[in-house]
């Protein structure tokens, strides 16, 4: 048996077979993608349907991100952001900001802005739809103090979708469920 010719087959058999798996990868990011942005024109088709306007792009990205590990302490400046460079907010206790320690180990599934807004809407009551003005929808880290003593100084920021209307903000857990 000639080894050099085996191993040039064999060389030129796994070329072959990774452009093919490479060709497939590209062709379902390029899909996935192509689906994003159909979801978010369907959407935008929608509020206008139900009498919301969106004055914002719908962000058509979707992620895989962790929880964040944070430390809160008293208020002294700008609000802190993850590596990533998402902010992270706190509701439910004024004059607080976390400060972020370490991330989870696991990454989940993000919701879309479309997904996140879609899930805000069926939880609106139907009179309050009506006239809805959407100014902005952006990804961040969500610290919810509500309830929560003020020593209690460890927490978890979850990835959220922020939603500001013209009757208030509104935060969407972005984990998908």
């Amino acid at each position: 048996m000639d080894w050099s010719r085996a191993k040039y087959i064999i060389i030129a058999a796994l070329v072959a077979a990774n452009l093919f798996l490479g060709y497939m990868y590209v062709s379902q990011q390029t899909g996935e993608k192509a689906r994003r942005q159909a979801a978010a024109e369907d959407t935008v088709r929608y509020m206008e349907y139900l009498g919301v306007e969106l004055l914002c792009p719908l962000p058509s990205s979707a992620e895989k991100l962790p929880v964040v590990f944070v430390t809160m302490e008293k208020e002294s400046g700008e609000p802190y952001e993850t590596k990533d460079g998402y902010p992270i907010v706190v509701t439910g206790q004024d004059g607080y900001l976390a400060k972020p320690d370490s991330v989870g180990e696991n990454r989940g599934s993000v919701l879309t802005a479309s997904d996140a807004l879609h899930r805000l809407i069926a939880e609106l009551p139907a009179d309050r739809l009506q006239g809805l003005s959407v100014s902005s929808i952006r990804l961040l880290y969500l610290v919810d103090r509500t309830g929560l003593a003020a020593d209690q100084k460890q927490d978890t920021a979850v990835p959220s979708w922020q939603v500001v209307t013209d009757r208030g903000i509104f935060y969407e857990n972005a984990f998908a469920q």
